[in-house]
C-alpha cells in the first residue's frame, strides 16, 4: 500500500508514535490542538479509515516504511508470553481493550492491567507508543497479526 503523507501529517504521526499528547505535538509544531487532530484524521484516512485507533495507524505506518526505527536499543531481547504477544497484535490491529475482553471472556480490568504492564515493561506511555516500542524491539516487526489469537492460560472464551 503506497501512502503519501504531507509533512505536517507525518510530523503529527511521529509525535503520536512517540506517545506524545496532542497538546505537546501542537506546541512543538506551533499548531492548535484542533489542527493536530485534523492532520491525524487525514493521516488515518490515508491508511484506510479515519476511525483507526492511534495504535493501528502507527503500526500501519511502520509496516509501510513511513515510520522507521531509529532506536539504538532495537537489539534488546524481551521474552513475552503468548498472551502478551496476542495483546500486542490485537492492539496493533486497532482492537480496543473492551473488544479484546468481550471476545476472550476476560474481564476488561484484566486486559487493561495486562496492557498497562506491557507498557511499563517496554517503557511505553500509551497504546500508540507501545506499538512504537514493539517495533523498535522487533517484537511484531513486519509480522502480520494472527487471525485467531490465543487466549491466556486459564481463561475461557465467551459462549
Amino acid at each position: 500500500m503506497a501512502v503519501h503523507l504531507t509533512r505536517p501529517e507525518k510530523a503529527v504521526l511521529v509525535g503520536t508514535a512517540h506517545g506524545l499528547p496532542l497538546e505537546t505535538i501542537a506546541r512543538q509544531h506551533a499548531m492548535r490542538v484542533v489542527t493536530v487532530q485534523g492532520y491525524l484524521r487525514l493521516a488515518k484516512g490515508k491508511f484506510g479509515s479515519r476511525d483507526l485507533t492511534d495504535a493501528a495507524v502507527v503500526y500501519r505506518a511502520y509496516l509501510c516504511g513511513i515510520l522507521r526505527d531509529s532506536s539504538a536499543r532495537a537489539a534488546l531481547h524481551h521474552h513475552l508470553a503468548s498472551w502478551q504477544i496476542t495483546l500486542l497484535e490485537l492492539t496493533a490491529r486497532g482492537t480496543s481493550p473492551r473488544e479484546i475482553a468481550h471476545r476472550s471472556g476476560i474481564p476488561i480490568a484484566t486486559v487493561e492491567a495486562d496492557l498497562n504492564a506491557l507498557c511499563a515493561a517496554l517503557g511505553a506511555r500509551n497504546a500508540a507508543h507501545l506499538i512504537t516500542r514493539t517495533w523498535q524491539l522487533r517484537l511484531l516487526a513486519r509480522r502480520r497479526p494472527r487471525p485467531h489469537a490465543a487466549l491466556p492460560p486459564g481463561h475461557r472464551t465467551a459462549a
